[in-house]
């Protein structure tokens, strides 16, 4: 098992009109609060007053939204800085001219980590030996090169990161009759270089809405001295199985396109990121598909322009709700902090 710190954080609660609280007998009662605008928006933000009454039953219900008081002090503009106009923004929002959030080095700034960048790319790494392709071969891979500003910083590259979601997607034209389901027959050729048992290569087709695993696979393809021979790792040798659309059973928002995809997955640790599992390969590179179904048979080398038959697609990320506020109340009847605060309010 790898080592691993974990932190966790609990986070309060402080905006709500209203609530229901238990009384020392068997019945309820409802305190409804007029609430105080903070902050002008399509949203209502409402604060805590004076009332301690409303304070504990605001402690009663589920959280919704919170903020943050605090950070380390800076040297103008409170404790979280305002854009100043002069400063660089990290933030982008419209509450000053130029919109978002400046400040010195070390000063807060929003990020939503769940947006990762599309790794997969046409490339001529580590693609010669694919279907003996030979030299000047081109290969979509999940990976990083040298030199590319995503890897700045990266003990080791060319490589793969630690935390990657990383898609590769086919989606058809609209299949003639949905009703009747479909049978589709896949091939490829890829390599493979990974942390065994936590970094994988998986190949999934959408049901109904649902992405269901075929094929998932970790560790390297790659022989004891690190070398992907020819032709590589044909898939319809490693246990490869047609796909099986039941009726209605297709996706896409319509329900009705054949959508296959490939996904690299790694966890968030031991990789060429942190130099914990340095590769030869650098995760996965794939070529020469072949696709068949009612639509016709389908071939992608990856040698020409994009659109491809497969292409990069980014997965889905959480957002960046983090926003400075500098009217909210505190939460604390007794005390008042009028400094500005970090609030996660998703509008």
């Amino acid at each position: 098992m790898k080592p691993m710190n974990i932190f966790v954080f609990c986070l309060a609660m402080v905006s709500l009109a209203s609530a229901s609280f238990a009384t020392g007998s068997s019945t309820s009662v409802t305190v409804t609060e007029t609430p105080n605008i903070a902050v002008d928006g399509p949203g209502v933000i409402v604060t805590s007053s004076s009332s301690s009454l409303m304070v504990a039953a605001r402690e009663t219900a589920g959280p919704d939204t919170f903020a943050i008081y605090g950070g380390p002090d800076q040297p103008t503009e409170g404790k979280f800085q305002l854009g100043d106009g002069i400063t660089t923004d990290w933030g982008g929002g419209n509450e000053l001219p130029g919109g978002g959030y400046g400040g010195g080095p070390n000063a807060w700034a929003p990020v939503d980590i769940t947006d990762q960048p599309v790794y997969w790319h046409v490339d001529t790494y580590m693609a010669e030996n694919l279907n003996e392709n030979g030299v000047g071969n081109h290969a979509m891979w999940s990976g990083v090169a040298a030199g590319d500003p995503l890897s700045a910083g990266w003990v080791h590259v060319p490589g793969y990161g630690n935390a990657w979601l990383d898609d590769l997607i086919y989606e058809s034209a609209p299949v003639a009759d949905p009703t009747q389901g479909e049978i589709v027959t896949l091939d490829f050729f890829f390599n493979h270089d990974t942390e065994p048992g936590y970094d994988y290569f998986s190949v999934e087709y959408d049901s109904g809405g649902t992405w269901t695993s075929l094929y998932s696979i970790a560790g390297s393809s790659a022989d004891t001295a690190g070398v992907q021979q020819p032709p590589g790792v044909q898939y319809s040798t490693v246990g490869a199985q047609a796909i099986a659309f039941g009726s209605n059973g297709f996706g896409g928002e319509s329900g009705d396109q054949i959508r296959i995809r490939f996904r690299f997955e790694s966890d968030g640790l031991y990789s060429d990121q942190d130099g914990m599992w340095p590769t030869t390969s650098g995760a996965v590179q794939v070529d020469d598909i072949t696709l068949s179904s009612s639509l016709g048979i389908a071939f992608e080398d990856f040698e020409g322009f994009s659109p491809y038959l497969f292409n990069p697609d980014k997965s889905p990320f959480v957002g960046d709700f983090a926003d400075v506020y500098s009217r909210l109340v505190d939460l604390d009847p007794c005390r008042d902090n009028n400094t500005p605060v970090i609030g996660f309010i998703d509008y």
